[in-house]
Formats: C-alpha cells, structure tokens, sequence
C-alpha cells in the first residue's frame, strides 16, 4: 500500500496539470442535469485533495480548478433551460422521466433565488435547479451571484476534507482499517440517531394528541379540584390559566435554584472552590479587545442604565393612565434592588476583586444580574401580552440572551463568582415570576406591545450608549485584572508555611482530586534540567500523528500527548513523564504537573523565589476493542519518591499534621 501511495505520488508531481483538469471536469460535470447523477464529482474532489499533504498538488490551485468547474457546470445548465425554457421537457430524457424535472422543480418553488445556492449541498437536485432557474427566467445577475458563492463554500470544504484523509494516510498505513472501522460505527450511529429524530418528528405530534386527548378524557370523568385544573389548562380558551402555571414551574424552578446556591455559599460546598476556578480560568483568557466589548455589556445592566429605562417606561404607563401597570413596574426593578442589597449585606461576602466599595464590595448576589433579570424580566412579560407567538418568543430570547451577556460580563471581568451571578438570575428569574403571576391575576388590560417596545429600546440605546461612551476609559481600569500574590521568607515556607499551599488539585467543577505531592522554590528551567538529567521528558504536543499513533498496533510512543488538568481554573506550566512499570497494562508512566503558587519567598540576599507546586499520577494504557488505546490516569496508592528525591538536590519529606503518608510532600528549595 505503501509502494502505491509512493508511486501515484511521484505521478501526480510531475503530472499536476492532469489532477486539476480532473477536478475541474468532475465539478463541473456533477452539475449538469442527468450528467451529475452518474459522476460523483464531490467523491472525486475530495479524493484529489488527498494529495495535497504529499505536496503533489496545491491546495489553492486544486481549489480554484474544483470552484470554476462548479460555477462552469450550473452556467452550462443555466443556459439550457433559458435557451429551450418550456420545450425542454418534451425532449428525451425529461419526456420518459419527468421526474428527473420535478424534484429540482419543487425545490425552486420552495426556495427561490436561494435555490441556486443550497441545491449544491443537496445532491438529488444539485444538476436540475440550475436548469429549473433558467426555465424559470431567474435573473442572470441573480443567478450568478449565487451560483458562486455557493462554490466558493463546497470547493474549499471539500478540498480541506481531502487533506484531513490524505495527512492520515500519509503519516501512516498501519490504521487504515481502524480508521475505516471507527468511520464506519460514526456513520452508523449518525445513521440511528438521524432515523430517530425523523421517526420522532413524523409520529411526535401524534403521540402527544393523543396523550391529550387521554387526558382530556380522564379529566372529564372526575369532578375534584385536579380533574378541574387539567381542564382548565387544556382548554384552548384558558389561555391565562397555562400562562400562570408556567409562570409557577418557573417560579418553583428559580427558587429551588438559589436557595441551593445560597446553601453551598453560606456552607462552603465545592461550588465555591468552583466558583474560584473559573474565576482563574476567565483571567487567565482576558484581552483588551473583549475586554471593551465586555465592559459595553456590563455597562447595559448597571444602575445608571436600568433606572434611566425603569423613569421612562414607567413615565410612559403613567400617560396612558395604566396605574397597575407602573406600580408593577415599579416594584419589579425597586424590590429586586432592595431585597438584594439586603441579601448582601447579611451574608459579608467579599468580591473575588476590589471593584467596588461600601456595601456593594460584598458579592452575593450579583446586582447586575439580579436587577438585569428582574427588569429586563418585567418588560418581556409586559411585552409579550401583547404579541403573538412568534413575537413572544422573539421577545423573551432577546430578553433571556441581554441577561445571560450581562451575567456573563459580570463573570470575566472578574467583578463576581459564579455563585453570586447564578444566585443574581435566580433570584430576579423567581421574583419577577411572582410578581407576573399576582399581575396576570389582578390585571387583564393588555398593553400595546409596538410604542412600549419602541419606548424601551429606544431608551436603552440611549442610556447605554451615554453609559458607555463616557464610563468605558473608567471601567477598563476598575476591572482590570488583578493580580493576587503574597510573600513569605524562604525559612517560614521550610518550618511549616508550605501548609499553606493546597494539599489537592482542584478540578474545574470545584471537586478535590489528586494529591499535590511537590513543592519546588526556584526557576522552573532549573527544576526541569534536573528532572531530565534523572530521565524525566516532556511530552509531545498533541498532532495528527499523535492520533495515529493512538490507533496504532503498536505500543504508544513514550512521549505519546498527556491531556491538560487544571487546578483552580489554571493550567500546568510544566507537564514531564517518565516510564512507569505497568501492573498488567500494556504500558504505564508516570505524569508530573505543576502550577505557580501565588507566593514568593523571600531571602536575605537575593531576588524573591517564585514556589511551584506539582501532582504526580499514573497513566496506564489499555487496549479497546481492538481498535484504539485507552488512557487510564489516576493517583498512585504509593508515590514513587526516588524518583523526585534522587533527581532534585536538598529535597526532603514532609508531613501534615495528623494526616500520615497521605499528607506527605517532597519540599524541594534550590540549591
């Protein structure tokens, strides 16, 4: 196989011109009417575009060849149906076959204009719509437009299919089969879950009428309070009586919510150390563009903003003498604030950085979010009794995306913990709940959807653009990243401050998982020449190869990729393996991280000393099916200490107190 590969190789460097006629006829041929059903141009391009990681062919020039034999062959088709028009399908083969017309005629008469762009990704009309559109009259400019754009998307997208196959075969010939096999399971389970959802979409509604009528029945056998509320809820005309149920699961829904993260604030649960994963995550992603961006959107939830919208809507109840109204308003943004406020000061919680001062330092629950989602909340359901069902829906996702974009801002700039934004929505979400249901109750005038749309937005534009115009140079440095870091000298870090340090990794999702077992004072290159010098490497990044080898029949490479673990939201600055025993895998070593500590230790003389901390696991490899490794990587029953203590100078064992060998950890200061 090998030898073939080899061999067209060499034919096709010295031949090139001959692969880009080839994609050029292909393309253009599988979009001729009744042609493009016997040649599967699309197969042939994607097969080319295998060459191209040998560098037999050019990638830009195969994909240009492929792109103007696509607009070539829909032109060709195009000018027949304007030169013969209605005469066409009296011609052979169309007057044997008029179906070989109608499918591409129903797809035109669905689409349009656009069907000159989407048939190409649709095979079984990809050569009639171009004939279709020319028997139809289609403007030439409109045509072509489409036409080519539709192939400057299939040209390149099945070019770069073709090189992700051909850098496959080129690295290697032994997982061809495997490959075939997983493509084949893929494709298969594709399949299943395709067929699913279309047996799902034909018989779902079915199902569900009849589950109602059920229903219906069941209910009108019975004469208790239940039995009436089902009726109720059915009954096409008591329409207010879904919309206070829904408003009550949501009600019932936002409540559990915060009162479960209310629960693992106060009690301290892994959503906390959760909370300063993330946290660690999102600064460590920060960039001055998205931070304008971010500060624009948090900008829109802030005070300023929110009470300049509240003034003017209410204003404008207050006109149309809708007092109900206004007080509802009123109470929806004033309330939330309130109650809020006095949230966060009973429970003290302090922000995760100085960005404000008095009692809005503490950050439980976010302003922001709670007051974003009580107003913005408010106003979508005010909106929404007004409107239709597309209008509502419309109404209520923008709503639900300008709230999640707030709560969101609020979480990379680094004003709030995740807890205090989910606890902010939930909060505002169950009281704007509450207070739609007593409005839906007591109020059945509804307002004119179109001026207080026109009212609000125009509002938030207004007060939003002020806002941010003139708070943005303010705010970009208020929630700039802060950079947390304490000092300790060397000697109190050696007689017991490396206690400090975490004594386990922290996962993303706030659980506690293997033990750090290292703790290095010096530069990180110095730390890494004596853990090479004992045998210690760095492993390869992960590549194509690397994912064959995977599926390789041999044993993994030594330096096979190791995945990425974070600790408190942070990445290892440094990854090292070393060749372990396997116990019955196939092959195991040993995986050694470590992160920065926020803490420098100080000497008498000389610069401050950064401090590392490291976990050590071991990852054993098992074959699957017969088809791929599988990577098993956990913390090992007993740490290998010879291995660090031989390799590190001046290192010695500790022990927390009362915590036995679990607690142990190897205190490595450079020399």
């Amino acid at each position: 196989m090998s030898d073939s590969i080899h061999q067209l190789v060499s034919y096709t460097e010295a031949h090139a011109w001959l692969v880009y006629l080839l994609a050029f006829v292909a393309a253009s041929l599988e979009s001729v009417a009744l042609v493009g059903l016997a040649i599967p141009g699309s197969a042939i391009v994607v097969a080319l575009g295998a060459l191209v990681p040998s560098g037999a062919v050019g990638f830009w020039w195969l994909t240009l060849w492929s792109c103007l034999g696509a607009i070539a062959g829909d032109g060709f088709s195009y000018w027949l149906g304007r030169h013969f028009q209605d005469r066409l399908p009296g011609f052979w083969p169309f007057r044997r076959h008029p179906k070989l017309l109608g499918h591409g005629e129903r797809f035109f008469a669905e689409h349009g204009g656009k069907s000159v762009f989407l048939s190409r990704f649709a095979p079984p009309v990809r050569g009639a719509v171009p004939l279709v559109a020319g028997m139809a009259g289609l403007a030439a400019g409109r045509f072509w437009t489409s036409c080519a754009a539709s192939a400057l998307l299939w040209a390149p997208a099945h070019v770069l299919l073709g090189v992700a196959l051909g850098a496959g075969l080129t690295l290697t010939g032994l997982v061809a089969t495997r490959l075939l096999v997983l493509t084949i399971v893929v494709l298969a389970v594709g399949w299943v879950v395709v067929k699913a959802s279309a047996l799902a979409l034909r018989h779902g509604g079915h199902l569900l009428a009849a589950a109602r009528r059920r229903l219906e029945c069941w209910a009108a056998d019975r004469h208790g309070w239940l039995a009436r509320q089902i009726q109720s809820l059915l009954d096409p005309a008591q329409g207010e009586a879904r919309t206070l149920a829904l408003l009550g699961c949501l009600l019932l829904l936002a409540a559990w919510l915060f009162l479960g993260v209310l629960e693992d604030v106060v009690t301290g649960d892994p959503l906390v150390r959760a909370d300063a994963a993330i946290y660690n995550l999102l600064q460590g992603l920060r960039s001055p563009s998205v931070d304008r961006l971010m500060v624009a959107i948090t900008e829109l939830g802030s005070g300023f903003v929110l009470w300049v919208l509240t003034v003017a809507v209410v204003l404008w109840l207050l006109w149309r003498r809708a007092w109900h109204a206004a007080a509802y308003w009123l109470a929806a943004i004033g309330l939330a604030s309130l109650l809020g406020m006095v949230i966060k000061t009973t429970l003290h919680r302090p922000r995760p950085a100085p960005v404000s001062s008095g009692w809005d330092s503490f950050s439980f629950p976010s302003g922001h979010a709670t007051s974003s989602a009580a107003l913005y909340g408010f106003l979508a359901f005010l909106l929404a009794q007004g409107l239709g069902p597309k209008g509502r829906t419309a109404a209520v996702s923008a709503v639900v995306l300008l709230v999640a974009l707030i709560g969101i801002s609020r979480l990379y700039l680094g004003a709030h913990w995740l807890s205090d934004v989910l606890g902010g929505l939930a909060f505002g979400t169950a009281w704007i709940a509450l207070l739609a249901g007593v409005y839906s109750i007591h109020n059945k005038v509804k307002l004119p959807a179109a001026p207080l749309a026109a009212i609000a937005l125009a509002t938030l534009l207004a007060a939003g653009s002020y806002k941010i115009l003139h708070g943005m140079p303010a705010d970009l440095e208020r929630y700039a990243v802060h950079q947390k870091e304490s000092s300790m000298t060397l000697a109190d870090w050696q007689q017991g401050g490396w206690q400090r340090l975490p004594q386990r990794r922290v996962d993303l999702a706030g659980q506690l998982e293997e033990p750090l077992v290292l703790q290095w004072a010096g530069p990180l290159t110095r730390l890494q020449t004596y853990l090479t010098a004992a045998g210690w490497q760095e492993p390869a990044p992960w590549s194509a190869a690397a994912l064959l080898d995977w599926l390789s029949d041999g044993d993994i490479p030594p330096d096979f990729p190791v995945l990425t673990r974070l600790h408190d939201g942070h990445a290892a600055a440094l990854t090292l393996i070393h060749a372990a025993e396997g116990d019955g895998a196939r092959q195991a070593r040993w995986v050694l991280r470590l992160w920065p500590a926020e803490l420098r230790l100080t000497t008498a003389a000389g610069p401050p000393r950064a401090l590392w901390f490291g976990s050590l696991t071991q990852q054993r490899f098992r074959r699957a099916l017969d088809l791929f490794e599988l990577g098993f990587e956990r913390a090992p029953k007993e740490v290998p200490w010879p291995l660090l203590e031989d390799a590190l100078p001046g290192s010695r064992r500790a022990t927390r107190p009362d915590s036995g060998k679990a607690g142990q950890v190897l205190l490595a200061p450079i020399p």
